[in-house]
């Protein structure tokens, strides 16, 4: 993950998003599969992927269980308040459009993506008294703190590629080592070396960790892919909602909102349907898992099921593991990889203003901005010296860039501020009112303001939405990355396969499959990562239930999806 400040976009060419839903629902691409009952858990994009793909392969009886009121999961795209401009609470852009990446392939014609601002640097705001650095002064600090980041990068691969057994190093430990030697500040005063240190954390932040939680092998164990970084104008929303649409999935029907699932059994012994029990299907079957489900009423009901594809965040996992699955326990190589793994938090605060107040001042021709609060000026407890970072996007300046021209809408886009906070500096704030949050990056920005010469009163936004993913019970933080705790490459590698090995029956038979972006080995922490593993758990079910098609059917074994010969074989 890169913060937005290092970020590249591009605009492609749109179909109409009802143009598309209008071709209709997929034709299933194999053979109808009657006698499975399967129930996904979590309505996010690896639940959806995975549901509809199962749809896709023929499985009739698919029933998604979300424990929320919505759908999207960190997928959030808040539409209200914005004139009718969905705006991305959680995920928000489409890492590398080059490559192969599926998420872009497979709906870029519904997509409508941001176009590069002006190529300028962000401003960066000195720490202590918000003057905007000058230009250059900017562009040289972000490209030593580029430069770091890739030669990170390449010592990592070539370390760990070379000998996976390699110990883990921490990015602190990397960091400190060329600050020793000078690499990092040379040429810089004192406060523009502080500031390349400050920014150096908020690189290791946008991967959601601390400088000495984040190991080094995160970045021999990542696969990028290439090219530009757009921005997701029209929301996450309409790629959840078309996949639902083309596998013939509606919700309240095959989609369960607020059913949060308490417990997941695989008993020692079949359970058939019985009078209290909530069936997937018919009642003349055997039924290997049997869920616990909360109802929006408050009541329990149990759900039983032949197979289960679970999308649980893996910061649900971290907190309630052993509540969840209890009988039996999860084994002890899926637990430690639970544990050790890291699981991070990235937040944001979305301020809509009455007018885009910020243009008319030097703040550059670009759209980002950067800055640091004093913890001691904000009222939080810690460190006299300790800084929150504040990535800042002109939210505005991008959309006005991507509609404002040939073919697209005069109308001012509404004038909208994204202010991201990661790690230990969300975590701060989490515990403060979403009210006061705000009002602590509206001070920030009225620093800045001043600091950059403006002596009008900066307003107050007339809206403000603001995320707590680490407080959410149904996220427990934002998306993943690889800690020190995780070991050597072999042993994160070991950790990744311990996370998406799927839990058996006492028969041995795979019934509990998982996915999410903490499942996908090589492409954690990105949507693309996400949506590649709920193929890939449709595609392991189908692997599963074909051995016993094939013998009902002598030996006829119906064929694999069109996703798994393009991305898994």
């Amino acid at each position: 993950m890169f913060p937005s400040f290092l970020m590249g976009s591009t605009q492609r060419p749109t179909t109409s998003f009802q143009q598309y839903l209008s071709r209709g629902p997929d034709i299933p691409v194999t053979e109808r599969k009657d006698d499975y009952r399967i129930v996904v858990i979590g309505a996010g994009i690896s639940g959806i992927a995975a549901a509809s793909s199962l749809k896709r392969l023929g499985f009739e009886d698919v029933l998604i269980l979300e424990a929320r009121d919505r759908i999207g999961g960190r997928s959030y795209t808040h539409d209200e308040g914005f004139e009718g401009l969905g705006v991305d609470m959680g995920a928000m852009w489409i890492h590398g459009t080059e490559g192969g990446n599926p998420l872009y392939a497979e709906f870029k014609d519904i997509l409508v993506l941001s176009e590069p601002v002006e190529a300028s640097p962000p401003t960066i705001f000195h720490p202590y008294d918000r003057i905007p650095y000058p230009p250059e002064v900017s562009r040289e600090l972000l490209l030593r703190i580029w430069r770091s980041y890739e030669e990170a990068r390449a010592f990592a691969i070539q370390n760990y590629k070379s000998n996976p057994s390699n110990p883990p190093q921490s990015f602190l430990q990397w960091v400190e080592q060329h600050l020793r030697d000078g690499t990092l500040t040379a040429g810089l005063d004192k406060e523009e070396a502080e500031t390349v240190v400050k920014l150096l954390q908020e690189i290791a932040g946008f991967e959601a960790a601390e400088l000495n939680d984040l190991s080094m092998v995160h970045f021999a164990v990542e696969r990028l892919f290439p090219g530009p970084q757009p921005m997701v104008l029209s929301g996450y929303k309409s790629v959840l909602q078309t996949m639902l649409w083309k596998a013939g999935l509606l919700v309240g029907r095959d989609v369960k909102l607020g059913h949060v699932v308490k417990g997941i059994s695989l008993p020692t012994k079949l359970s058939t349907a019985g009078d209290d029990a909530t069936l997937v299907g018919d009642t003349d079957q055997s039924y290997p898992v049997i869920l616990t489900v909360q109802t929006p009423s408050g009541s329990e009901t149990k759900i039983l099921a032949t197979h289960v594809v679970c999308t649980l965040p893996l910061g649900v996992l971290k907190a309630n593991h052993w509540e969840i699955f209890s009988d039996p326990p999860l084994p002890l190589a899926k637990i430690d990889a639970i544990r050790n793994i890291g699981f991070g938090l990235l937040d944001k605060v979305v301020m809509r203003f009455s007018e885009p107040w910020w243009e008319g001042l030097n703040w550059g021709a670009g759209a980002n901005y950067v800055s640091f609060a004093k913890l001691s000026e904000i009222g939080l407890p810690g460190d006299e010296d300790a800084f929150i970072f504040l990535d800042i996007l002109n939210y505005y300046r991008i959309l006005r860039t991507s509609f404002q021209g040939k073919n697209h809408s005069t109308q001012d886009p509404p004038a909208i501020l994204i202010v991201f906070t990661n790690s230990n500096s969300a975590k701060a704030l989490e515990n403060l009112s979403e009210d006061a949050i705000t009002k602590i990056c509206v001070s920030e920005l009225r620093k800045m303001a001043k600091g950059s010469g403006y002596s009008l009163d900066i307003p107050n936004p007339i809206a403000s939405y603001v995320t707590k993913w680490s407080n959410d019970p149904f996220a427990r933080g934002s998306y993943t990355y690889v800690s020190p705790r995780s070991g050597s490459l072999a042993q994160t590698e070991q950790a990744f396969d311990a996370l998406i090995e799927p839990l058996v029956d006492i028969e041995g038979n795979p019934r509990v499959f998982f996915a999410g972006e903490h499942a996908s080995k090589r492409h954690f922490s990105y949507q693309h990562g996400a949506l590649m593993s709920g193929y890939s758990a449709a595609t392991a079910v189908q692997e599963t239930v074909e051995p016993e098609i094939a013998s009902q059917q002598d030996g006829n074994a119906g064929c694999f999806s069109l996703f798994s010969h393009i991305f898994f074989k």
